[in-house]
């Protein structure tokens, strides 16, 4: 199983400058696009502002190297 941790970068602008109520519509697009590409065996969750967690279930490490950058 892989864990991959991730937040979205310069995502405070959102909230400055569109207000709260819009950022958490981001957020939950952002979501949203997160689990229509990930297979019905992961798990996606939110753990903070914008940082999300994604087990991908029966993935080893060396598979999941193309999904991020190193």
């Amino acid at each position: 199983m892989v864990l991959m941790l991730w937040d979205v970068d310069d995502f405070k602008g959102v909230n400055d400058r569109f207000g709260h109520v819009a950022r958490e519509r981001v957020l939950i697009k952002i979501t949203e696009v997160m689990a229509i590409n990930l297979r019905e065996t992961d798990f996606i969750a939110r753990y903070g502002g914008e940082e999300f967690a994604v087990l991908l279930a029966g993935t080893e490490i060396e598979m999941s190297r193309p999904l991020y950058h190193t």
